[in-house]
């Protein structure tokens, strides 16, 4: 009779751990049919950690949402005197990421992640005011100097992903195709007018793609889009905290073409010959296209998914 009971008493802890596992799955994880809505909460992290930050003034959430970015390095390695080289830092990262899936089993699942990037940023010198110089020797008056970037971008991800293990912390591994553009432009303003008189005046940037000595830049910019397209894999984990809501991290890889546009660039100068202020338009940069695989192009996310 113990031995009976004994029996009896373990099967029923395991019908109640089987029916419980049972109950969590549906609970907390998605299903067959499910849709699912998510958005990279990565982006908040960083905004709020840029206003603790000093190093310009910059009016996006700037993040890539898991994108891979078109081999720039980060904009944290910029430094504030460092205003002529700051479009060079610039990642084409996606301001705001935001994900779409279907479950067509338990574990497979299509999805769609879109980007959307806005990017405005300035970074400022202090001079000396030349003209209150003129007016007053005894002068301390400073004027600005301002190097303003402006970004728009898009890109597009669509592919396959699958799930493992039946608990609330899944692994996800994923892949498919990717597609971005993205346009940036750069101005550069000045707080001392360079004149017939004053000819490089204080504060000028010395600008790595100056046309030519005595000329500063005014404006950098590109008549095309940047434009990438390829193939990423993914890899990651998500956490089900509430019943159909999720926390997950994820690192990306991707291999594809890059084509840049040609890159002009728009200076003012001294013409001794006609002894004007002109303005000088070159082109700095040609039209390049290029094949990329590299950890370099390594990118990452932490999301939120709701699955219904």
């Amino acid at each position: 009779m113990k031995r009976i009971f004994s029996v009896f008493l373990v099967a029923c802890v395991a019908l109640v751990s089987a029916s419980a596992q049972e109950t969590e799955k549906k609970q907390y994880l998605p299903e067959a049919g499910d849709w699912s809505i998510g958005v990279d909460v990565k982006p908040i992290f960083k905004y709020v950690s840029g206003l603790f930050n000093n190093y310009g003034k910059q009016s996006n959430l700037d993040f890539g949402g898991g994108q891979p970015s078109i081999f720039r390095p980060d904009t944290s390695m910029v430094t504030l005197t460092d205003t002529t080289a700051y479009s060079d830092y610039l990642q084409y990262y996606p301001t705001v990421s935001i994900m779409g899936k279907y479950m067509i089993t338990d574990q497979l699942a299509v999805k769609v992640n879109l980007g959307l990037l806005y990017n405005t940023s300035k970074k400022g010198t202090y001079s000396d005011d030349q003209l209150a110089a003129i007016l007053d020797p005894f002068s301390q008056s400073k004027v600005a100097n301002v190097t303003a970037t402006r970004q728009l971008g898009l890109s597009l991800q669509a592919g396959a992903e699958y799930r493992i293990g039946k608990k609330r912390i899944q692994g996800v591994f994923g892949g498919g195709l990717m597609f971005g553009i993205s346009n940036d432009k750069t101005t550069y303003s000045y707080g001392n007018e360079m004149t017939i008189i004053n000819q490089w005046p204080l504060g000028s940037a010395q600008s790595k793609d100056k046309p030519k000595e005595g000329y500063r830049p005014l404006k950098q910019f590109t008549k095309t889009p940047t434009i990438y397209a390829g193939l990423y894999g993914s890899a990651g984990v998500e956490v089900f905290v509430a019943p159909k809501i999720s926390l997950g991290a994820e690192v990306s890889l991707c291999a594809g073409y890059l084509i840049k546009p040609q890159k002009f660039q728009i200076s003012e100068g001294y013409n001794p010959d006609m002894g004007i202020i002109e303005k000088h338009t070159e082109l700095i940069e040609p039209l390049t296209a290029s094949f990329q695989l590299s950890t370099r192009n390594l990118g990452g996310s932490l999301y939120m998914a709701f699955y219904f």
